[in-house]
């Protein structure tokens, strides 16, 4: 009996002294566990760190490659420029008469020795100072032996095209030597007034003037010619003779100045 009693005894001794054993060793595991996992907690944490700044730093360094056009950069067309961009829309609006899209009332003012043979040019300018570049040449502005172009600059009547910036035209010719001359202030309107520097319709007739004002002086003889017989003022005029044929004669008339500079001939008198 005593012999079973000891055995029981150990029995349930070993038995508890297992279960101890067991819940140290499960202790054990749970804080061993629960020691590597912050452990590796600790260890990624830099690693996100890491990478969200690599992040960051991308983005930023994204960020600064992206191009910002700065106000400089914008395309502008400055002032001079938009002075000549109108200055060259007059050449496809040129007219004199024989070419041109609008040759309506225009004329040439003289006949000369030679063709016109000119090419003109343009510049817009503000306040008298700011101008644009020279524009493009036209084309040959010539006629026959014709002297003297009225031209159209723009379309029917409108003003010049300079006009839309506020500036005013001046006008540039050459003739064959390759010299451009300003001839602006030299020329006239539509009703002989000084070119503005605005006006639709511009006309190089300094060359012709002289010669025109000759030729109009000449004209001013007609109404005033007197003969016996008819005129404003026959007094004292008589006939020197008698012909087998009456005298039938129309007369015109030139005025020259210096010899050599002479207008062109008057329109013929009545019959005298």
């Amino acid at each position: 009996m005593e012999n079973v009693f000891i055995l029981g005894g150990g029995a349930v001794f070993f038995v508890v002294l297992c279960c101890c054993f067991c819940c140290v060793c499960l202790i054990g595991m749970l804080f061993w566990y629960n020691s590597n996992s912050n452990s590796t907690n600790t260890r990624n944490m830099p690693s996100t760190n890491k990478n969200t700044n690599s992040n960051n730093n991308n983005s930023n360094n994204s960020n600064n490659n992206k191009v910002i056009p700065s106000p400089s950069q914008t395309p502008v067309v400055s002032e001079v420029q938009g002075l000549s961009l109108a200055a060259n829309e007059i050449l496809p609006l040129l007219s004199w008469q024989g070419n041109g899209p609008d040759q309506g009332g225009l004329v040439w003012n003289g006949v000369g020795s030679s063709a016109w043979n000119a090419t003109y040019k343009f510049k817009c300018c503000k306040d008298g100072q700011k101008c644009s570049d020279l524009s493009n040449p036209s084309p040959k502005v010539t006629n026959n032996m014709f002297n003297c172009p009225k031209m159209r600059l723009s379309k029917g009547w409108d003003p010049v095209a300079c006009t839309k910036n506020g500036a005013k035209v001046r006008i540039f010719r050459e003739r064959g030597d390759g010299n451009y001359t300003d001839v602006t202030d030299t020329g006239t309107g539509w009703g002989g007034e000084k070119y503005d520097g605005q006006g639709a319709v511009f006309v190089d007739d300094q060359i012709c003037r002289p010669k025109n004002e000759l030729t109009k002086a000449a004209n001013k003889i007609l109404p005033l010619l007197s003969w016996q017989y008819n005129g404003p003022d026959q007094g004292g005029l008589v006939w020197e003779g008698e012909g087998n044929s009456a005298w039938n004669a129309t007369y015109k008339f030139k005025c020259c100045k210096n010899g050599n500079d002479c207008g062109d001939l008057s329109n013929p008198s009545p019959k005298v």
